[in-house]
């Protein structure tokens, strides 16, 4: 495997962790369990849970339906994992991990 598909792929997994964490937080915040959040989306505490611990993908629409679920907005959202992760656009942007 080329040495820039490795990085990337190791990007996107660090990535797919914070998204679920931050999930897992605002879930957490709001007293929800992963059984209510699922139903609210129509999918299971399975794949909630798949999720959070970054094992599954998370697409764009379904993203958009848990923040709505949070009534919280992306930019809100990843402004959140910025906050956390100190230099986010700068880490996300340049590749340096």
């Amino acid at each position: 495997m080329a040495r820039g598909v490795e990085s990337i792929m190791k990007n996107n997994q660090i990535l797919l962790h914070d998204v679920g964490a931050l999930i897992r937080k605002l879930r957490k915040e709001k007293r929800m369990s992963g059984v209510v959040l699922g139903a609210e989306l129509g999918i299971s505490q399975q794949q909630i849970s798949r999720y959070e611990n970054a094992t599954s993908e998370i697409s764009v629409s379904t993203l958009i339906n848990i923040l709505a679920v949070f009534n919280i907005t992306p930019a809100e959202f990843f402004t959140r994992i910025s906050d956390t992760k100190h230099d986010f656009f700068s880490k996300y942007t340049t590749g340096n991990w």
